[in-house]
């Protein structure tokens, strides 16, 4: 009779087993003491994995989101209202959209880290071809006319004496400049009162011209008058003190 013997070992994870030659019995044995149990066999390879699981219930629809403010709540900025932006609220600058991100927002759009960009400004188009000439219009009404002008017929030399009674549009002439009032009574000088306007400036000084010719010698003049005579060298003498006051002036005898 044959007979096998299968041994097996598990653990958490997986079991091994191993299965003992078979035994052969003889007839004539009448049964001895069962031999010790071999050495347990290597452990085999791991099977293949199982099929995936089917996939799980849906979960529950979380709640509905505070409504945005989208759209409709674009503002233009307004350095004075800013600080009381909440975060969301858009906001237009210089042709740039921007949203608030964090509240109260300092600075402004494109500086300051509180506003994310969130459109840019486009860029200036190219200038488009002329538009045709249009129609000419209707003749306007007739506009009031004006007071009649000082002109140039009234062009006087500045006087500090009469200039308070210059009458607006008087004109004057200043060191070689040329003004005109423009606020009655004037005060001051022309040239530093703001009562006057400049309507000519003064030309600079020219350059020093050549020199001229020299003009023809001139007519001989007539003798003058014969001198006195002089002591001359005959009338040395030695000084003497004592005569000395009675020495005459020259040209005196």
């Amino acid at each position: 009779m044959n007979r096998f013997s299968r041994n097996c070992h598990c653990n958490r994870k997986q079991c091994s087993c191993h299965t003992n030659l078979p035994i052969t019995r003889n007839p004539f044995w009448n049964g001895g003491a069962t031999g010790p149990a071999g050495p347990r066999g290597l452990t085999g390879p791991t099977g293949p994995a199982g099929p995936t699981g089917l996939p799980g219930l849906p979960g529950v629809t979380g709640a509905t989101g505070a409504t945005g403010i989208g759209l409709d709540g674009v503002v233009i900025f307004d350095p004075v209202v800013a600080p009381g932006y909440p975060v969301g609220q858009v906001v237009t600058f210089e042709g740039s959209t921007y949203v608030v991100n964090n509240a109260p927002p300092t600075g402004t759009p494109g500086t300051s880290p509180d506003y994310t960009l969130l459109a840019a400004a486009g860029a200036t188009g190219i200038t488009g071809p002329a538009g045709v000439t249009g129609a000419t219009g209707s003749t306007g009404i007739p506009g009031v006319t004006g007071a009649t002008g000082v002109g140039l017929d009234g062009v006087i030399t500045f006087d500090p004496v009469a200039a308070p009674s210059y009458p607006v549009g008087q004109v004057v002439t200043f060191e070689g400049s040329t003004y005109v009032v423009n606020s009655a009574p004037p005060t001051g000088t022309p040239g530093t009162s703001p009562d006057y306007t400049l309507l000519a400036a003064a030309g600079a000084t020219g350059i020093t011209g050549p020199a001229g010719v020299t003009g023809v010698t001139g007519v001989t003049g007539i003798p003058g008058v014969t001198g006195a005579t002089g002591v001359g060298l005959d009338g040395v003498i030695t000084f003497d003190p004592v005569a000395a006051p009675g020495y005459p002036e020259p040209g005196s005898g």
